[in-house]
């Protein structure tokens, strides 16, 4: 494309030679003058015009030029801007996780290659098992992290501390709140949309929104699902109570929550708390839960209630994948 500075000396140009043109015309001999007059009148006159209007057209492509070439470099500014963006949401980023939930929504965005580190807990998926890790879920390694060098770290909104120490070192964060499904449906657009992903994340949020909306299946079995025990044994326990996500994944299943009756999502409490006449099934979804059946059997409160252990990230933490979710706690429960 011309500059302007060009563009003006070409019309600049073409006007001369259409007046030393009309020069020529006026000077030009002819046989008969009386005869030619008219013609040589009319083609000055042509020729007047004709330059007259390439003068004032000249002048409103040189105006109108500027304008649009102003156009045009603001459009070529903003498209460059745009692919920019484009090319920076599509260059490969290192991910860095600090909990499974977390883990979970990079996968569910199609985005696991970028996974650089994640948490001691991520099982999901199975290829995450050999990341570096980013440590303990509770108390994050600041410096694990740092040694990745990761464009990014997605964070539960409950670090606080380590969000402050890598904003500290310049790293960037993401922080999503994991307590239930709906946290998770916001959480995958609001990374969706940080990634370039909004897409994804929308069609993603369709399904589960759809495993959502169906309808619960008649109640079952009633289930006590143990998410934590204390190191002394099974006699203080946490587990899942009404407004937990897995209070919310048993109704789906058609299961009835023990602790249905509980004020808090998550409650501590004692099994002498626990009346076992009221508990069909015993879902252990702690650390160590296979290796500690033994203990279940040897509580003589317990011992005609069905224990089952298993170690399932569909179930312990809020994730995108409700609906496996769901299924296993109904292939439990049989």
């Amino acid at each position: 494309m011309f500059s302007t500075k060009r563009h003006f000396e070409i019309f600049s140009t073409f006007t001369l030679i259409l007046f030393l043109f009309a020069g020529l015309g006026h000077s030009m001999p002819f046989k008969n003058t009386q005869k030619a007059k008219p013609t040589s009148v009319k083609r000055r006159n042509i020729l007047k015009r004709a330059v007259a209007t390439v003068a004032v057209g000249a002048g409103l492509l040189h105006s109108k030029g500027l304008s649009a070439l102003s156009r045009v470099a603001k459009d070529n500014g903003a498209t460059k801007s745009k692919q920019a963006l484009s090319d920076s949401n599509k260059r490969v980023l290192k991910i860095a996780t600090t909990a499974p939930s977390g883990t979970e929504l990079v996968e569910a965005l199609g985005e696991s290659a970028q996974l650089v580190g994640v948490d001691d807990y991520s099982d999901y998926p199975k290829k995450v098992a050999a990341l570096p890790k980013t440590g303990d879920v509770v108390a994050p390694n600041v410096d694990a992290i740092a040694s990745l060098r990761p464009d990014l770290v997605v964070l539960d909104s409950n670090q606080v501390s380590t969000q402050k120490a890598l904003k500290d070192l310049g790293i960037k964060t993401f922080t999503a709140k994991f307590a239930t499904t709906r946290d998770v449906q916001t959480s995958l657009t609001a990374l969706g949309a940080l990634l370039g992903l909004e897409a994804r994340a929308k069609r993603v949020n369709r399904e589960i929104a759809h495993v959502l909306h169906q309808t619960p299946a008649e109640k079952g079995k009633r289930v006590l699902v143990v998410l934590e025990r204390n190191s002394n044994g099974n006699g203080n326990i946490t587990a899942a109570g009404p407004g937990s996500h897995v209070d919310e994944l048993l109704a789906k299943a058609g299961l009835q929550n023990v602790l249905a009756h509980q004020k808090n999502a998550f409650a501590s409490l004692s099994l002498d708390d626990l009346d076992p006449k009221e508990t069909d099934l015993i879902l252990d979804l702690s650390q160590g839960g296979r290796s500690n059946l033994a203990e279940w059997k040897q509580n003589p409160r317990f011992r005609n209630v069905k224990v089952r252990a298993l170690t399932s990230g569909a179930i312990l933490a809020p994730t995108p994948r409700v609906q496996e979710g769901i299924d296993q706690l109904k292939d439990l429960s049989i």
